[in-house]
């Protein structure tokens, strides 16, 4: 997913774009719901960026590298990934309706049966009409009898030509219906790997090895600018 697109969606959620502190490039985000701040090489403070809940926030007093730290309330994100989770589930019904193995019982199977007996039908019209030709020849049928035999022969080439129209038409809108739902599926999973990205942007991981100074606790509710916790290297 491209940077661009994942800056657009925190711009529309009202959540900051800070200047992280060029020590903290490590921790791998452009954009977050926090803001650095250093004092010295050796401090550096986190402060909230936007009012919300700490969801977690990191309890011993010193850290590895890569450890999470804090992580803000990611509800919203977490509801609208469940929400499209259950698309996902539901478009997996329909795409077991439209497998091979389903439209070829269910769909095809009727299609092509019924073009087979249009088909013996032609067939059987085409052999009638060349024994009624015979027979006119011969005097045992009228010309008349000939002209509906005629008429036979043709209205049954019509039926096996609607038979071949109606199995092309529905191939035509079964082929649709699945890439419609391959690309309805992509999407979807697209969003999902936004969501998982867009997550990341709530979480800070420790840049070093350090020891924490917390000036919060897990589950208290931060406004813009208040700290969250110290950093210093070890």
């Amino acid at each position: 997913m491209s940077s661009d697109k994942l800056l657009d969606f925190l711009s529309r959620r009202r959540l900051t774009v800070p200047s992280i502190p060029s020590s903290t490039n490590s921790n791998r985000l452009r954009w977050a719901t926090y803001s650095a701040q250093s004092k010295s090489e050796n401090e550096t403070t986190l402060y909230a960026a936007t009012n919300s809940y700490l969801d977690d926030l990191f309890e011993a007093d010193e850290c590895e590298v890569d450890q999470i730290l804090f992580r803000t309330n990611v509800a919203e994100l977490e509801r609208e990934t469940f929400k499209l989770e259950q698309e996902i589930d539901f478009l997996e019904l329909t795409e077991r309706r439209l497998s091979k193995e389903y439209v070829d019982n269910f769909v095809f199977k009727a299609l092509k049966a019924g073009r087979v007996v249009a088909a013996k039908n032609v067939s059987s019209a085409l052999r009638e009409l060349e024994l009624f030709n015979a027979m006119f020849e011969d005097g045992a049928v009228t010309r008349i009898d000939v002209a509906a035999a005629e008429e036979r022969v043709e209205n049954a080439k019509i039926l096996l030509a609607k038979a071949d129209i109606d199995l092309l038409q529905r191939t035509i809108e079964i082929e649709s219906q699945q890439r419609h739902l391959t690309a309805q599926r992509d999407d979807l999973v697209d969003r999902i790997k936004l969501n998982e990205q867009i997550t990341t942007a709530y979480q800070f991981k420790a840049p070093w090895p350090g020891k924490i100074i917390r000036h919060s606790f897990k589950g208290a509710f931060v406004e813009e600018g208040d700290p969250i916790l110290t950093l210093k290297p070890r």
